[in-house]
């Protein structure tokens, strides 16, 4: 049995020891576990807080049998699109039985409902139609995506709450079905911290953004929160000085080159419509910092993580035609 996992491990952490212990037992000690893991940029916008093979190193160490790449900028873009790239890889390989991925939910028959919501045709049409009402146009997609499932609907077995690790699944899903993938989705109850937490709570399982902000802060009694495998390996990596990597020490350059570069009436850089480029322009002659600029740009049409990725973008140079393609390998 072969059991793909889509993930990031940005660090990897007890709850993702987990996550292994729960595949392991229900489809057996000698299950391969395949992870599609993000290389050195993330889903939510910038550098992950270890390089891709420190990341790499700790899966393989805690019981991941492989871990394959998901290369930038499929790694740092929308929750549809890391997922449709993420599950192509898995399709690949042609040997993949389960995509296995925790969720708030616990409930695969109900992400599964959902999905199947999201992709019809009534879907779309009340999606458009809230996104044009005066009411409801400046919500996120998520909100949006989540009033038109209550639209739709209210029924407990459609209604799944648009939480992160949910709208991951329910993309995995989406991907899945519109690709005609024979692989079989499958999901287990996410425990512990919630994944946006921000800080440390007691408890064996913490998200990982409470990690990295423990870890950020120079607290690195955070790293009790890891398997032992994976701390030995982390502490290593400060010693040496390669970890935790951070946005900040690219900031300069990324505000240098928004300053240099003229207003444009359209560009093509991905992901920048609604004039997101030229507002990240305009506000980087107020700032030295990334954090700073994504705090003073951030607004209900601009979430943080669209604004990180679209720093990355434009200094990248990514189009939107990097995206007409699925990754190669």
């Amino acid at each position: 049995m072969n059991i793909g996992i889509i993930c990031e491990y940005n660090p990897f952490h007890n709850g993702h020891v987990y996550h292994v212990k729960k595949i392991r037992e229900e489809f057996g000690e000698d299950a391969n576990i395949i992870a599609v893991m993000s290389g050195n940029f993330v889903q939510r916008g910038g550098v992950a807080i270890a390089d891709k093979a420190l990341r790499a190193k700790c899966a393989i160490m805690s019981g991941i049998n492989l871990v394959l790449e998901l290369p930038f900028p499929f790694s740092m873009s929308s929750a549809e699109f890391f997922a449709k790239s993420a599950i192509h890889i898995l399709n690949n390989l042609g040997c993949i039985d389960y995509v296995s991925f925790g969720s708030e939910s616990g409930d695969v028959s109900a992400l599964e409902n959902t999905a199947n919501l999201m992709l019809s045709d009534e879907f779309s049409s009340e999606y458009s139609r809230l996104q044009k009402n005066a009411d409801t146009r400046k919500l996120g997609h998520a909100a949006l995506c989540e009033a038109t499932i209550k639209k739709l609907s209210p029924s407990s077995d459609l209604a799944v709450s648009l939480t992160p690790n949910n709208i991951l699944g329910i993309e995995y899903i989406k991907a899945l079905k519109t690709s005609g993938s024979k692989i079989m989705p499958h999901t287990i109850k996410r425990e512990g911290n919630a994944f946006s937490d921000e800080n440390l709570v007691p408890g064996s399982i913490q998200s990982a953004t409470a990690i990295r902000n423990s870890i950020e802060a120079k607290d690195i009694s955070a790293l009790e929160y890891t398997p032992n495998t994976a701390k030995a390996l982390i502490l290593d990596a400060i010693s040496s000085g390669d970890f935790p990597c951070d946005n900040e020490r690219i900031s300069a350059a990324i505000i240098a080159s928004l300053r240099v570069n003229p207003p444009i009436s359209q560009t093509d850089i991905h992901d920048t419509v609604g004039g997101l480029y030229n507002r990240l322009r305009d506000l980087s002659f107020e700032t030295n910092s990334i954090e700073s600029l994504i705090c003073a740009a951030e607004s209900k049409n601009f979430t943080k993580a669209r604004i990180r990725r679209t720093l990355f973008y434009s200094f990248m140079g990514v189009t939107s035609s990097h995206f007409n393609e699925l990754p190669l390998y």
